[in-house]
């Protein structure tokens, strides 16, 4: 502990990387990414979608919140909560974007945690850096602590790359048909007519005009496209990155009227996302105290399953038609943990002769010895009784309390 003291310092103030090399996606850097697989191609393209496409992020920020704001207890004290919180936090980053940082520093002569930003992350040979000012490092243990898993993010890719295509057609396809091709029929095919003719069409927009022959014609091309093709595939693909992210449509931007069944899968797919989270999260912020020497024994609390009472009444009926359960298989069933005693029969023996030694124990003096015997004993029973006598008398032979008090 002494030494962590001198290894670490207050936090420090990071350089952030510069996005400008990732302003959009294209098709080379999405399949190198997904060829290859390593953080410095895949921690940039997660950190553009998330910044630039809305579906992505707020799908991210709902899967962190779902965790964040769930109540737990540990046995750190206060001064530690909103390390955890960090931590849990930096937990869930790991398992959407496949890596978080923490920073473990000092602060009011205490340790502390906090959450790097992704902007913070450099990347050179492969290898994750860090930068404060010009100096460029890779961060390590003690002072850090490094969050891995497979990131979730890394199945919306393609997601969200033809999203963005499809996108970026249509707007192409609208600027076609903002202006209609015009076609004009015109009774001079000279070649300086047709010139002018052209040089006319080509300037007609709103507010234009042109000035034809009698026998002209000027004539529209309707195009027959329709932008639901375009919208009906941005929705499927929002709700691809929905299902991928948090297993769950009916509460996104996307989701349309569903049945009671669909709900309630989608609700179970949920849990279980929720319960892998908490599991993790758990497992990160133990790890990440025990950097210090310290067991944090983190409970998230979750509602885990909202239909116990039908289980309960399955089980009833179970037990009806001549099914049995013990108290351990219950105990599984309803995730509850069994009451044991806290001391065996045995242990419960022993306590009490350890209790008769200490009542037969030596006294520390000679008023404790004296106050102990029998001597002792016997002399404040005959004073007892003594004064217990006097004071019926006198209690018996005042006519008021004022002259039993003078009496007394």
């Amino acid at each position: 502990m002494k030494t962590g003291l001198n290894i670490l310092r207050p936090k420090a103030e990071y350089t952030k990387t510069d996005m400008a090399n990732y302003t959009q996606l294209n098709g080379g850097l999405i399949s190198s990414a997904l060829l290859h697989k390593t953080e410095d191609r895949l921690m940039p393209l997660f950190s553009l979608i998330a910044d630039k496409d809305s579906s992505v992020g707020s799908e991210t920020e709902k899967r962190i919140d779902t965790i964040t704001n769930k109540f737990y207890k540990h046995e750190l004290g206060s001064d530690f909560d909103e390390s955890i919180e960090e931590l849990i936090e930096a937990s869930v980053e790991a398992r959407l974007f496949g890596l978080s940082i923490c920073e473990l520093f000092i602060e009011n002569e205490n340790f502390a945690y906090r959450k790097l930003d992704r902007e913070c992350f450099f990347y050179e040979e492969g290898k994750i850096l860090l930068q404060i000012g010009k100096t460029k490092f890779e961060p390590k243990e003690p002072r850090y602590v490094i969050f891995r898993h497979k990131p979730t993010l890394l199945k919306t890719l393609w997601i969200v790359y033809a999203k963005h295509f499809v996108l970026s057609s249509y707007m192409k396809f609208a600027e076609f048909l903002g202006v209609p091709p015009l076609v004009a029929n015109i009774s001079n095919s000279d070649d300086e007519t047709i010139e002018a003719v052209g040089d006319i069409l080509s300037s007609l927009k709103s507010a234009g005009y042109a000035v034809m022959g009698k026998e002209d014609t000027l004539s529209i091309l309707n195009g027959r496209g329709s932008q639901d093709d375009f919208l009906a595939f941005v929705r499927y693909c929002d709700a691809e990155i929905a299902k991928v992210i948090n297993a769950n449509t009916l509460t996104s931007n996307v989701g349309s009227s569903g049945s009671l069944a669909q709900a309630q899968i989608h609700e179970k797919q949920r849990q279980e996302i929720v319960a892998r989270d908490v599991k993790f999260a758990i497992r990160c912020v133990t790890k990440a105290f025990r950097v210090i020497e310290l067991e944090p024994k983190l409970v998230i609390f979750y509602e885990e399953d909202k239909d116990l009472l039908h289980r309960a009444t399955v089980l009833e009926k179970l037990h009806g038609m001549g099914f049995s359960m013990s108290v351990e298989d219950m105990s599984t069933e309803f995730d509850l943990k069994l009451i044991k005693e806290s001391k065996s029969p045995q242990s419960r023996l022993s306590i009490n002769n350890r209790l008769e030694r200490n009542e037969k124990s030596k006294p520390l003096d000679n008023i404790d010895a004296f106050m102990q015997s029998e001597n002792m004993t016997r002399l404040l029973d005959i004073h007892s009784k003594n004064i217990k006598k006097t004071l019926e008398e006198i209690l018996t032979s005042a006519t008021s309390f004022e002259e039993a008090f003078h009496a007394l």
